[in-house]
């Protein structure tokens, strides 16, 4: 049933199984009417070989005996081709033929007796003498038989190279379809370009220009989704800095201890939406995929200036952060891009350790690639949300970590831009996560 459902869906299968039964079909016909053919020339042979003998008895005068038949053969396949001569109304003992009633009318016709069919020629002498010359059918239908399995053999044969050549032609005339089915599958996320539409079939050539469209009408879905995200941190930008201002103005006038206790939580506060605003603004960046100039960074350079920057954070957390190993390396990458996926992976690690915890890096070069892996000796993240986290605003429930929940998609979003990936595990020792994230030397835009 799995099979016959995979051949129902599948072009490829269809047109095989529809070119096979043609075939079957043409073979079937081809065989029938060379049965039907050879059929009718066998009957018109054997008539005219009766008609043959019975002329040749005329014109020689020979006699018919009346006591037993021309030929008495045993032989099973002599009595099948034998052609037997019987004198009509005679009692003949131990003949082929049965008795014939003397009133049979001349010419060809055929009788059937103990089970056999007889085909016979009926003739009168000038003297009046009447007899028959006959043949067993069974002899013309073995010829017409043996001719119809002398046609269709060849046929047979032809019909399963037949087969098997169409199935390889028509698996190799869907060869751009596979090849175009890979490239698409080997796009990245943000890949919205239009699909190459030279050298393609025609017969897929209104699907391939439809999906195009789709893609023109997503990008620009995409695009104005990315415009109003970035429009909007802008406008939000100017009135979370007059109102931090203000704070801070306030914060020096004097005030009742519980009236600067909330002062202090409205501070936190616009911190808070400031960093949210800063997020937002870098993921629009990310998602923008700028065609910006690449330059080369310096691994080591660039992860101690990141350190430098996440120190403060990680002693505030009494988190210790580390380097465990590094391979100088320097890569081809767009201006920030490196420093921003770096940053925002220290920073959740820093931000789910618990205090006391510890943060390690390694950097190590491998096949042409720069491999970064941070452990921390946080909760970790279950299986079944490591996808999840990817998402923009996505946060682990059962978590009360501050944070905008756009750190790891900004890192995905870049890091897939550049041609990385990033793979989350276990920490190998204990409680924790591992990112393992892998970038080319030569850093390419998706």
């Amino acid at each position: 049933m799995d099979g016959f459902q995979g051949v129902k869906h599948s072009l490829q299968g269809r047109l095989a199984l529809w070119l096979t039964l043609g075939i079957l079909m043409f073979a079937a016909a081809s065989g029938v009417f060379a049965f039907l053919t050879v059929y009718h020339e066998a009957t018109e042979f054997m008539d005219d070989e009766l008609r043959q003998v019975a002329a040749l008895l005329e014109r020689h005068k020979l006699p018919i005996p009346e006591d037993t038949a021309v030929s008495e053969l045993s032989s099973p396949i002599k009595t099948k081709t034998a052609i037997v001569v019987r004198k009509l109304g005679s009692d003949a003992v131990g003949s082929l033929l049965p008795e014939l009633p003397p009133d049979m009318p001349d010419g060809l016709q055929t009788i059937r007796s103990d089970g056999h069919e007889w085909r016979l020629f009926v003739t009168t002498r000038q003297s009046g003498e009447r007899f028959a010359v006959g043949q067993r059918v069974i002899l013309r239908n073995d010829i017409a038989r043996q001719g119809a399995v002398a046609a269709l053999l060849p046929l047979l044969l032809v019909m399963g190279f037949a087969a098997a050549g169409s199935c390889l032609i028509i698996r190799h005339v869907f060869t751009p379809v596979r090849a175009l089915a890979k490239l698409v599958d080997q796009r990245e996320d943000l890949d919205l370009t239009l699909l190459e539409t030279h050298h393609v079939p025609s017969e897929i050539l209104p699907f391939l220009e439809a999906v195009n469209r789709m893609l023109t009408r997503v990008n620009r879905a995409v695009e104005t989704q990315r415009r109003f995200v970035a429009d909007a941190a802008h406008e939000l930008r100017s009135p979370l800095t007059a109102l931090s201002l203000q704070a801070e103005h306030l914060a020096a006038a004097d005030m009742s201890p519980q009236a600067r206790e909330r002062l202090a939580r409205l501070g936190q506060g616009l911190n808070r939406a400031r960093d949210l605003l800063a997020q937002l603004l870098a993921l629009a960046r990310a998602q923008a995929n700028p065609r910006e100039d690449m330059r080369a960074e310096s691994l080591s350079l660039l992860l101690r200036q990141i350190l430098e920057d996440m120190m403060p954070l990680a002693e505030a957390r009494n988190i210790d952060l580390g380097v465990l190993s590094l391979d100088e390396a320097t890569i081809q990458t767009p201006p920030h891009a490196l420093a921003v996926i770096l940053k925002n992976l220290l920073d959740n690690a820093i931000r789910y350790t618990p205090p006391g915890g510890r943060v390690d890096i390694s950097a190590s070069c491998a096949d042409e690639s720069v491999i970064l892996v941070i452990t921390d000796t946080g909760p970790g993240i279950p299986p079944a949300e490591r996808e999840r986290v990817f998402e923009p605003f996505y946060r682990l429930p059962g978590h009360d970590v501050t944070g905008s929940g756009l750190g790891l998609a900004i890192a995905k979003t870049l890091t897939t831009q550049l041609g990385g990936t990033i793979h989350l595990t276990d920490a190998p020792e204990g409680p924790g996560l591992r990112v393992i994230a892998r970038f080319p030397t030569r850093l390419r835009l998706a």
